[in-house]
């Protein structure tokens, strides 16, 4: 009798129990699923349906297991996933065309269109025959000064626009917010046309790409077009200084300095090089080949002025060389001194004043009749790279990502910063020229390997030129063309869409 009892007691402990669990697995298995199935939507990982329904313990197992790890994703990386979803990337796979993530976390969306064909450039042979389209005419009228409209003084920040001369900007200028594939550049993207980066080496109406010049091993650090040339000049840090023939686009000559280049200029039938304590000037008229040593460390810029040549050098020395028809050569006429670092760039602008800017973080200004300093500009906060003139102001660019614009007070007879434009990178280098339409560009090169280019005076950008490496050098054709070299050692020549172009 207790023996039945027993039994029936056991019997229905064990239904129980295989009930319990049998509606245990059940439901395990069934939120199992259900896991599996959000974290699929959510990640886009494919669902092996045969792990849950082909029915073999082996293949159960292997299912809970799998359930069990999306488990642990649940709790230990949905926080980072949620942060992921919220900082609002684009979707990697969209960008390829394949994302099959319904609903994807996250954004299927592009860059805005800047109506630009995202086609790749088309490289331009080298032995394409371009009848001297180089060739820089003669251009007694180099003073642009007046073909421009004057700028007035403004009040700090301000700078007029060219619809009305008398208005100033109210808002930040417009930029253009793009960016080259660094892939492409390279020649390894793998996405194609479906890369949301640029694939040309430009963006911007009015100009493209004519050729690629290739010779230098290291930085091309100057190029010069002389007047009433055929012969394009380059020089670089490898030493080498080459000769590009401009009805065929290949070099005729290289020449080895024995040193890097640090600049070079052309004025009349002179090519000055500036090399480390060493200038070679050489005259393509007599053929004269001289030498002007010193021992002040490498020359970075050049410029002529007041018959008389300069050049700024690493000590922070302003060394000046004037012509002795007598002797046929050159003799050092004075040394400027009050820079305490590098003269990375000169100008030499009207009433005879000479204006220097250093790695100090200063511009002086020299009257070139006393050569003597008669003014110090100290509103830049890291070095000044590049000082250019535009009508009756001057312009400098700085490491510090400011571009500013000096006027001449006439009361108190001073230079002033009366607009300063806030870039986003540091800048290395300004060069100035006109558009078909009369308009002044300003060109400025950028640490971050563009070059932007702004109309003047509105500062509105209006295109950009990319680059593998910084652009450290810049030449203009009058009419038609411009030159940029970079620090992968490459040249290349720009074609402007109109045909009268002339130089700040």
């Amino acid at each position: 009798m207790y023996m039945c009892m027993s039994c029936a007691v056991v019997l229905l402990l064990g239904l129980g129990l295989g009930l319990g669990l049998g509606l245990g697995l059940g439901f395990s298995y069934y939120y199992c699923y259900c896991i599996w199935r959000y974290w699929e939507d959510r990640l886009g990982l494919p669902l092996q349906n045969a792990w849950l329904c082909n029915g073999n313990l082996q293949d159960f197992s292997l299912s809970m297991f799998c359930a069990l790890v999306l488990v642990n994703m649940a709790v230990l990386g949905g926080s980072r996933r949620v942060q992921a979803y919220q900082s609002q990337k684009v979707c990697r796979f969209w960008r390829q065309g394949r994302c099959n993530r319904q609903p994807c976390p996250y954004l299927h969306s592009e860059l805005p269109d800047y109506n630009v064909d995202k086609t790749a450039s088309k490289n331009v042979s080298a032995n394409q025959h371009f009848s001297r389209k180089w060739v820089r005419e003669d251009d007694k009228g180099r003073d642009l000064r007046t073909h421009i409209n004057s700028i007035r003084q403004c009040s700090a920040n301000q700078i007029p626009c060219d619809g009305n001369p008398n208005e100033a900007l109210k808002a930040p200028p417009q930029k253009i917010q793009d960016k080259c594939c660094e892939n492409w550049m390279l020649g390894k993207c793998s996405y194609g046309d479906n890369c949301r980066y640029q694939h040309q080496w430009s963006i911007g109406a009015g100009f493209s790409e004519v050729i690629e010049l290739s010779g230098h091993d290291k930085d091309v650090s100057a190029i010069v077009l002389p007047l009433a040339s055929d012969k394009l000049f380059s020089g670089s840090k490898d030493g080498t200084l080459c000769i590009w023939d401009c009805n065929t686009g290949k070099c005729g000559n290289v020449f080895k300095t024995g040193a890097e280049i640090g600049c070079m200029i052309s004025e009349g039938p002179w090519l000055f090089v500036g090399c480390p304590s060493v200038i070679k000037a050489i005259n393509s008229q007599t053929g004269a080949d001289l030498i002007l040593s010193g021992t002040f460390g490498q020359i970075h810029s050049l410029k002529v002025g007041n018959d008389m040549l300069f050049a700024g050098t690493q000590d922070g020395t302003i060394m000046a060389w004037k012509y002795n028809d007598s002797i046929k050569s050159f003799e050092l006429a004075a040394s400027l001194r009050g820079h305490n670092l590098a003269v990375v760039s000169l100008f030499v602008g009207a009433g005879k004043m000479l204006y220097s800017a250093s790695m100090d973080h200063t511009i002086r200004v020299w009257d070139l009749e006393t050569l003597q300093c008669i003014e110090v500009l100290t509103e830049h906060t890291d070095a000044v790279t590049s000082v250019i003139g535009f009508n009756q102001c001057l312009l400098s660019c700085s490491l510090d990502q400011t571009i500013k614009v000096w006027f001449r007070n006439e009361s108190s007879g001073s230079l002033e910063a009366i607009y300063t434009h806030y870039a986003d990178h540091g800048l290395r280098l300004l060069h100035g020229v006109h558009d078909g339409d009369g308009r002044a560009v300003l060109m400025c090169s950028c640490n971050d390997k563009t070059m932007r280019l702004y109309d003047l005076p509105s500062f509105v950008e209006r295109g950009i030129i990319f680059s593998v490496e910084e652009i450290q050098a810049v030449d203009i054709l009058d009419r038609s063309m411009f030159f940029t070299g970079d620090g992968a050692g490459k040249i290349r020549v720009w074609k402007w869409s109109s045909e009268q172009k002339t130089e700040l």
